[in-house]
Parts: C-alpha cells; sequence; structure tokens
C-alpha cells in the first residue's frame, strides 16, 4: 500500500490512500521485444527562418438601409415613421490589410484591399411633431417655509389680451417647470365686454420656450444654437407690431448678479445694429408677498419668489413693413465669468395688431390705493 500526505496550515484537510495495483501508470503489459539502437556520431546544427503569414478574419459589418415615411398630413399629430428596408450581415470595409512582425508586433507593411462596391451614408429628413407651448404667463410659486396665505390666499391678475385669437375653441393648458407641486393654484379667465382699443391679429411665439426645453445655456445663446435667427412672414393686415420677453436666469451665475456680474439681452430685427438692450435684475426685497421662507430677499435676474416674472414690452412697429418678412433674433452678452452657470428661461412673442378702434386712447390703467389687489399691498396707505 503506498500512502500519500498533504502538508497544509488550512482546515478540513483530509488522508486519502490507495492501493499500489490501482495507481495509473500509463503502461500496457505486451509479449513483444523492443529493437533498440543506439547511435553515437558528431553532427552539424543549421537554423533556417520560415516566413509564414498567419491571417486573422474580419468581424463583417452589420449595414441597415432604412426609410422615412412623412406623417406632415395626419390627424391627429403625429411623428414621421421610421421604416427598415433591408439589412446586409456580411459587408467588409476595405481598408488595407496591415502586417506585423509575429515575433515583436510591430507593423512591416500593408496590403490594399480593391473595393468592389461603394455605401454612401446620407442624413434623412426625420420630423417630430408635439404640440408648441405658448407662454401665457411666467410666474414663480414663493419660498413655502413658515408661508401662510390663509384660507382665502392671494390673487393675482396679468393682463392676457394680447392672447386672445389663442384663447378660441378648445385648448389644453398647463402648468410647468414645477410650480405645480408647490401650492394649490386656481385660474380664473375674466372676458371684458366691449370693443378692444385695437384688435390682435396675431400671436407669434417666435422659439418654443422654457415649458418644453427647460433653461438654456448662455452658450447656446450666444452661438445661436437654442435661439436661432427666425424668419418671420408679418402680417399684411396689421398696422402695428409689438415685441414680448420674459426671461429668467437660473444657476450659480445667471441667477444671481452678484455671482455672475449683469448681462445684457439683444434684440434684433433684420440685422444690423440691435434695436434693442435691456437687463433683467429684479429687486425681491420689495416683493408684495413678504415673510416668506429662504432667501427670498436676494435680488433676482428676471424673478423673485412669489412673483410675477419681469416682462419687457417693446413697440416694433417702426422696424416692421406689414406684409414683408423679417429676420429676429434674440441673443445676449458674454458672460463676465467663464465657464459659469447661467441658465435662461425665455418666452418671446411678436403680438400684431389693427387699426386702432378708437380716435382717442385714455382709459383708467389701475386704482393702486385702496384696493385689494396683492401687488399693492406694500404701498403706503392714502388719505
Amino acid at each position: 500500500m503506498i500512502q500519500k500526505s498533504v502538508t497544509s496550515t488550512g482546515t478540513s484537510i483530509l488522508w486519502s490512500f490507495d492501493r499500489g495495483n490501482k495507481l495509473t501508470r500509463m503502461f500496457n503489459e505486451t509479449n513483444v521485444k523492443p529493437n533498440v539502437t543506439f547511435l553515437r556520431g558528431v553532427y552539424s546544427i543549421t537554423t533556417n527562418t520560415v516566413v509564414v503569414k498567419d491571417s486573422i478574419g474580419r468581424s463583417p459589418n452589420t449595414i441597415q438601409q432604412f426609410s422615412i415615411t412623412s406623417n406632415a398630413t395626419v390627424t391627429p399629430m403625429a411623428n414621421d415613421v421610421v421604416t427598415l428596408v433591408s439589412t446586409s450581415n456580411n459587408l467588409y470595409n476595405t481598408s488595407p490589410l496591415n502586417v506585423y512582425n509575429g515575433d515583436t508586433g510591430i507593423l512591416t507593411g500593408t496590403i490594399a484591399a480593391v473595393a468592389q462596391n461603394t455605401i454612401t451614408i446620407t442624413n434623412l429628413n426625420y420630423n417630430r411633431r408635439h404640440p408648441f407651448y405658448i407662454e401665457l404667463m411666467s410666474f414663480v410659486t414663493p419660498y413655502g417655509i413658515g408661508l401662510d396665505f390663509g384660507m382665502n390666499g392671494k390673487t393675482w391678475y396679468f393682463d392676457v389680451s394680447d392672447y386672445a385669437p389663442l384663447l378660441k375653441g378648445k385648448k389644453r393648458f398647463l402648468m410647468t417647470l414645477g410650480g405645480e407641486w408647490q401650492e394649490q393654484m386656481d385660474i380664473d379667465f375674466l372676458f371684458i365686454v366691449g370693443t378692444p382699443p385695437r384688435t390682435v391679429l396675431e400671436c407669434n411665439q417666435l422659439w418654443q420656450g422654457g415649458a418644453r426645453w427647460g433653461g438654456s445655456s448662455i452658450g447656446s445663446i450666444t452661438n445661436d444654437t437654442r435661439f436661432p435667427i427666425q424668419s418671420v412672414a408679418t402680417n399684411s393686415l396689421a398696422n402695428a407690431f409689438k415685441m414680448r420677453s420674459t426671461i429668467t436666469g437660473h444657476g450659480a451665475e445667471g441667477e444671481f448678479d452678484q455671482n455672475g456680474g449683469l448681462i445684457d439681452h439683444y434684440f434684433n430685427i433684420n440685422g444690423g445694429a440691435n434695436e434693442f438692450s435691456w437687463q433683467i435684475t429684479r429687486r425681491c426685497a420689495t416683493n408684495p408677498i413678504t415673510a416668506q421662507g429662504g432667501t427670498w430677499v436676494y435680488d433676482r435676474q428676471g424673478w423673485c419668489p412669489g412673483e410675477y416674472s419681469l416682462l419687457k414690452e417693446y413697440n416694433v412697429t417702426p422696424y416692421i413693413t406689414p406684409g414683408s418678412t423679417v429676420t429676429l433674433d434674440y441673443n445676449c452678452s458674454n458672460p463676465p465669468v467663464s465657464g459659469g452657470d447661467y441658465r435662461y428661461i425665455a418666452a418671446h412673442q411678436l403680438i400684431s395688431y389693427g387699426s386702432p378702434n378708437f380716435s382717442l386712447d385714455a382709459s383708467i390703467v389701475d386704482v393702486n390705493k385702496p384696493s385689494n389687489k396683492v401687488l399693492f399691498s406694500r404701498e403706503p396707505d392714502v388719505c
């Protein structure tokens, strides 16, 4: 019996025993006597180098061909359809074949590959279609830590007469960008009966707003990728035009000018020098919604917590001929802090008006005092 032993510092080590006649030696018993010859002499050894090419097969490419089916005329609105036309699984690139030294891995040469066919890759025109967001108003909910509006809450009033052509028929209204999760909101439309000072013919939002795209980086604005120059065919029946602009700044530098400095915002009509330039700093300490939590008193760019966003309106009538096509561009100055986080949510609208309906333009715009409007709640009392 042959005993095998294992020496180890491990645990659970077992002894095993095998009988000698059970061990495998890879020998077979035979009666044939081997013929063994032993030779002795002097020999010369010569080494010959043999070059052998060892080819490695390339992986084939899979090429798929697609087509686009337009749904531009489909109702309800639908995106274009991408259709797979064909698939080829065994196509190879005709790039040269590299030859390497098998011992060193060094590239020693190339073997040209002759193309048999050519595939040209082109872009297909594909359109995604979705409802266009028209921003009626921009309002930022208050910082609600410890804030109590009571049972009746607070009421704000906004003139939406410029959107009269849009506020007809069935429309879908949305509150976006997070405000819908803050306070409970009620929206009412108050209709004034009578003849308007001038009839609104058209409301044209020039670019899709923040509800679709969110905040746009300042770099995407200055290089015109986010707000590219628009060619707009104006209404031939219009007598006057107005540009509305609401911009709110966000990000560490874009929200606070103490961090990122002041940014100039521009509006340009038909190239050349900018016709309009403005800044959007808001003095939040005068906000009528007081006693908010957090940093509500700090000035911000275009907005304050618990207040409507800054609205800029400009008369662009002198620069537009009714019925003509004009180029309109929104842009802004370069950021003072290179690499800073400047983001802007913006809505720009071109409003077209008909001729004035009255020869005398006189009206009571508002009554500041006495008033129960929250907008005038911090103004001093009057006799």
